[in-house]
C-alpha cells in the first residue's frame, strides 16, 4: 500500500531538516520503510533520542520551517506539547486533509539506519516500541504490526527487546494487553479493514503468547507478579499457577534451600527505573 504524496514529502522534508538533531522516522511508517509491514497509516511519527528539551525545540523549529518553505500549512497543537512530545498537522496546498505528525523522545539501543535516503529507527528499536505500546494500549493495529514482526522475531526476543526498552514495565502490562486482544470480536477487526481469517490469526498468536508468559517460571514474568494477580492470569489461560521460587544457592544443602518466592516488584509509584522518560502518549502507530 503506497503512501500519499503528502506523507512522502513530509517524511523526506522533516528528516532532512532535522538530521543535525538525530531525528529518525518511527512508528508504522518506519516499519513500512523496512518492509516489515504493509498497512495504511495516516500519521508520520518522528523520533528523537535525546531528552534535551532545547534540542527537541530546535528540531521542531527546523521541521516546521522546512515544511512551511515547501508550501505546507503547519498547525501545532499547543495543548499536546510537552518537553518530550510535539503534535502538529501539515497540510499541503490544495490537499483535502492535513497529515498528523508527532515528534517525540523515545529510547533507542541502536543508531538509525538509512533506507531509501530516509533515516529510520533500527528494526530492533521499532519492535521493542511496538510491543511496549501494545502492552499499554492494546490497539488492534499494533497487534497486527507485532504479528507481522513474528516472521522476523521470536516471542522471547520481542519480550527481551521490550523489557530493555522500558525497564519500568511489569509483566501484567503485557499479559493484560495481550488478553484484551484475544477478547476482541471479529467486527472490531473487520471495521479496520482486516478479514475474519486475519482476526483469528492475531487472536491465536496472542493467546499462545499469553499462555506462554503466564506459565513461565523465570523472571521477570512470574516473579514480577503478586500471587493474587498470577492466580487470576493463570485461571484465564487455563494453566496451573506457576511457582515463583527464588534462585537456589549452589552452596546450600538440598534440605536448606528456600522454596519461597522473593518479594514482588513495587507498584508503578514505587519503581526506580529510568528517569525523565517520555510520556507514553508519544508512542504512535
Amino acid at each position: 500500500m503506497q503512501r500519499s504524496p503528502e506523507q512522502q514529502q513530509i517524511i523526506h522534508t522533516a528528516t532532512t531538516a532535522a538530521a543535525p538533531y538525530g531525528v529518525a522516522l518511527g512508528g508504522a511508517q518506519a516499519l513500512r520503510q523496512h518492509g516489515l509491514v504493509d498497512r495504511r497509516t495516516d500519521n508520520v511519527d518522528l523520533v528523537l533520542a535525546t531528552r534535551d528539551a532545547k534540542r527537541l525545540t530546535a528540531a521542531r523549529a527546523a521541521i516546521v520551517d522546512a515544511l512551511v518553505a515547501e508550501g505546507f500549512t503547519v498547525t501545532v497543537d499547543g495543548k499536546a506539547t510537552t518537553k518530550t512530545f510535539v503534535r502538529f498537522t501539515a497540510k499541503a496546498a490544495g490537499a483535502k486533509q492535513a497529515v498528523p505528525v508527532t515528534l517525540h523522545v523515545d529510547n533507542r539501543e541502536h543508531e538509525p539506519v538509512v533506507v531509501d535516503d530516509v533515516p529510520v529507527l533500527h528494526p530492533d528499536d521499532l519492535a521493542a516500541a511496538k510491543v511496549v505500546t501494545l502492552g499499554l494500549r492494546s490497539e488492534a493495529r499494533d497487534a497486527f504490526d507485532v504479528l507481522a514482526l513474528s516472521g522476523s522475531y521470536t516471542t522471547a526476543r520481542l519480550l527481551d527487546l521490550a523489557l530493555a526498552n522500558d525497564q519500568d514495565l511489569r509483566a501484567e502490562d503485557f499479559l493484560t494487553g495481550f488478553k484484551h486482544i484475544t477478547e476482541r470480536e471479529d467486527p472490531e477487526f473487520v471495521r479496520l479493514g482486516y478479514t475474519t481469517e486475519q482476526a483469528g490469526a492475531v487472536r491465536a498468536y496472542f493467546q499462545g503468547w499469553f499462555t506462554e508468559l503466564s506459565a513461565r517460571r523465570s523472571r521477570p514474568i512470574s516473579a514480577a507478579l503478586d500471587p493474587e494477580m498470577l492466580a487470576k492470569l493463570a485461571a484465564l489461560a487455563g494453566t496451573p499457577v506457576p511457582e515463583t521460587a527464588a534462585p537456589e544457592d549452589p552452596q546450600s544443602p538440598p534440605s536448606s534451600r528456600s522454596t519461597q518466592s522473593g518479594p514482588g516488584r513495587p507498584g508503578r509509584s514505587g519503581r526506580s527505573g529510568k528517569q525523565g522518560k517520555p510520556p507514553r502518549r508519544g508512542r504512535q502507530g
